[in-house]
């Protein structure tokens, strides 16, 4: 153990000499193109305090001195530059982005000494933050202008562009999640909302951070702690995540094994159902009884070997499984002899329909014909009676052939009741033909429309038969499946995956044991500096509470961590509920100081610690332990900001001090929603 007396024990004690996170400039932009400046800010490595003007005589607003000037927006644009994704709550980044539309917040960081210049866009748009190595923020500001996008970043690797994703991204197996550097930075810099209740409750809704939470409330954010602090390694985390597997496995096994005689029971009494069900498919006209359905004299105490013996020995069932099949092929094959019926007939149909249809063909053509050939040869002879013949060498209307052909026309013509008879035979004639086809058609329709519902049977048929094949196939399976877990329920130790569960579990539990007394082996290992870390928590605190008699303890149980401010065993107070949780902060860093395996970044916020219920004297004593820190090293390992209403010890020079008549942002960005309320 390495105990903590005097501030120059922690000096001589320390091996970390500058802190991984280090902000030296802060800077907040109206416009950076052109450069217009709000605000600047310096810090320093050790104390750094942002103070606001204290209650006097001469102060006559002083319901409002302290408050509402921009403290918690600082600390918010702080964290915004270390990573997180907002700076305020919904209605303040409204105002503020309505009060600068160009606006950006700009820094100057160092992470793992690696310097860095950050820009991070407060206004309206969508613009992407900047970031480069191993310039000035005005460097950057310069050559952003001329072209930003070489230096663009989003949001999703604005973090690991800063180098803060190792080794701050590490696995919380109790709580089966990642922890990231949002959840680090969230211990760093407590909301103010949360009112430093809990050394574990560092976000508070109302801030609107969008910091990842745990899935543990608690859990998560102690076992953060402790994986900071070094009181977790990556053996004890590998073998804490190895035994939880192990007891997960370890339950399943036992629980399966448990079930191995009630599955097969369930299953069994599922699948007689089932097959019960499946038998009244085949004979549905009566109810189940296996006596009945079996012709056994009596019920039978298992009835897939009831089933079994009657598919072997062709009993009722195998019986009218069969005939169910032959009754579909009987019937299947008269509708096959009346298809091939139907067809013939149908053959028939259409050859007489054919038959007839020519008839009405030719009768139309000749009726036709005997018409056009007679207007023809009068249509000619007018055009060329005068004409000469060319084969009698006379007049055409003199030709002997011509005029007998005229006076034939001619006598056909007179003859008019002859010719309008030859038609009138024609026309009745087709109109028995038509009648005929007609009757046909109907005749083709009917055998259509039989042969169409004897295929729509066929098919139905078919998949009935389909049906029954598969309810077979599934009583045979479920038949064998019975006769298993009716060995299993006779006797489960005979079940091989009853055997092999029984070995594993057996194997899990010698396991778990090796690697229990492992883990505790490698927690003996940090004892010492649990003790180390007790000692300067109760050196923080009795130089705070100076003249008490408190003691500070801190307690390690459970895999958790405690820290309480006790007098004479009794906790007491407010006060000392805040201060605890503020000296459990600072009591991290000074362990981290002097511990190689800590892996605190060594920077902190207290954004406004709730000094009402801290007493003055006590928040004054605080800073100048804090101040007094910082002076213990020529260049302190760590930087601290705390904002405060209180105001400093005299001797001590806050970095920037705010006031109703001097905020942050020199405006007020309620302004304007302030006269549109009263309005």
């Amino acid at each position: 153990m390495q105990s903590i007396n005097k501030f120059g024990d922690i000096k001589a004690l320390a091996i970390k000499k500058q802190p991984v996170v280090f902000i030296s400039k802060l800077v907040i932009y109206k416009s950076i193109s052109p450069v217009e400046i709000v605000r600047e800010i310096k810090f320093s490595l050790g104390v750094n305090i942002i103070s606001t003007l204290h209650y006097d005589s001469k102060n006559n607003n002083v319901d409002i001195i302290g408050h509402s000037v921009g403290k918690t927006t600082l600390c918010r644009f702080i964290r915004h530059i270390l990573g997180e994704p907002t700076y305020s709550n919904e209605v303040s980044s409204r105002l503020i982005s309505k009060k600068f539309p160009n606006g950006w917040i700009g820094a100057e960081i160092t992470v793992h000494n690696i310097s860095y210049a950050v820009l991070r866009h407060i206004g309206t748009g969508n613009f992407q933050s900047r970031i480069v190595q191993s310039i000035s923020l005005e460097s950057l500001i310069s050559e952003s202008n001329k072209g930003p996008s070489k230096f663009n970043v989003s949001q999703e690797s604005y973090i690991s562009k800063l180098g803060l994703n190792i080794p701050y991204s590490f696995e919380n197996p109790r709580c089966l999640e990642s922890t990231n550097w949002l959840q680090v930075l969230a211990w760093c810099s407590r909301d103010q909302e949360s009112r430093y209740k809990s050394l574990y409750s560092w976000r508070d809704p109302e801030s609107f951070s969008k910091t990842p939470i745990f899935s543990s409330a608690k859990e998560g954010p102690l076992y953060v702690i402790r994986y900071l602090l070094g009181f977790i390694n990556e053996e004890e985390t590998r073998l804490e995540r190895e035994n939880l597997n192990i007891q997960r496995s370890i339950e399943f096994k036992r629980v399966r094994l448990k079930n191995l005689e009630t599955i097969p029971k369930i299953q069994a009494s599922l699948l007689t159902n089932e097959l019960k069900k499946l038998i009244t498919k085949i004979v549905p006209d009566v109810n189940f009884s296996a006596k009945k359905i079996l012709n056994s004299p009596e019920e039978l105490p298992n009835i897939e070997d009831s089933i079994e013996n009657d598919i072997k020995e062709g009993g009722l069932l195998n019986e009218e499984y069969k005939k169910k099949l032959n009754n579909i092929g009987e019937r299947k094959y008269r509708i096959k002899e009346s298809l091939d019926v139907l067809a013939e007939e149908y053959r028939q149909l259409k050859n007489k329909k054919d038959k007839y249809t020519l008839s009405l063909s030719v009768n139309k053509t000749k009726r036709e014909q005997s018409k056009s050939s007679d207007d023809k040869f009068l249509e000619e002879y007018e055009a060329k009676k005068t004409c000469e013949c060319t084969l009698g060498g006379c007049i055409i209307e003199n030709c002997t052939y011509v005029i007998d052909k005229k006076d034939e026309i001619d006598s056909r013509t007179l003859n008019n009741k002859s010719f309008n008879k030859y038609r009138s035979d024609l026309n009745e004639t087709d109109k028995n033909i038509l009648n005929t086809i007609k009757d046909l058609d109907s005749h083709i329709e009917r055998i259509k429309e039989e042969k169409k519902s004897l295929e729509a049977e066929d098919h139905e048929i078919t998949e009935k038969k389909v049906q029954i094949s598969l309810l077979w196939t599934r009583i045979i399976e479920i038949i064998y499946e019975l006769k298993k877990y009716s060995k299993e329920i006779a006797n489960p130790s005979e079940n091989i995956e009853f055997i092999q569960l029984q070995e594993e579990i057996k194997n899990l539990n010698i396991s778990l044991e090796r690697h229990k007394n492992r883990l505790k082996n490698l927690i003996l290992i940090h004892e010492e500096n649990k003790e180390t870390l007790a000692s300067i928590f109760n050196f923080s605190t009795r130089n705070i509470l100076i003249g008490s008699s408190c003691n500070g303890t801190v307690s390690f149980k459970e895999r958790n961590i405690n820290f309480a401010i006790k007098r004479n065993n009794f906790l007491f107070g407010q006060a000392i509920e805040v201060l605890s949780v503020l000296l459990a902060d600072i009591s991290s860093i000074v362990y981290s100081i002097i511990n190689e395996n800590s892996k605190h970044p060594l920077f902190l916020i207290h954004d406004s610690p709730k000094e009402a219920d801290l007493d003055d004297r006590i928040y004054r004593s605080f800073i100048s332990f804090m101040v007094e820190l910082s002076k213990t090293f020529e260049i302190p390992p760590f930087q601290y900001i705390i904002t405060t209403t209180t105001p400093p010890p005299s001797d001590i020079d806050p970095k920037l001090v705010l006031s109703t008549d001097e905020t942050l942002l020199k405006v007020n960005i309620f302004e304007d929603e302030i006269q549109s309320t009263f309005l």
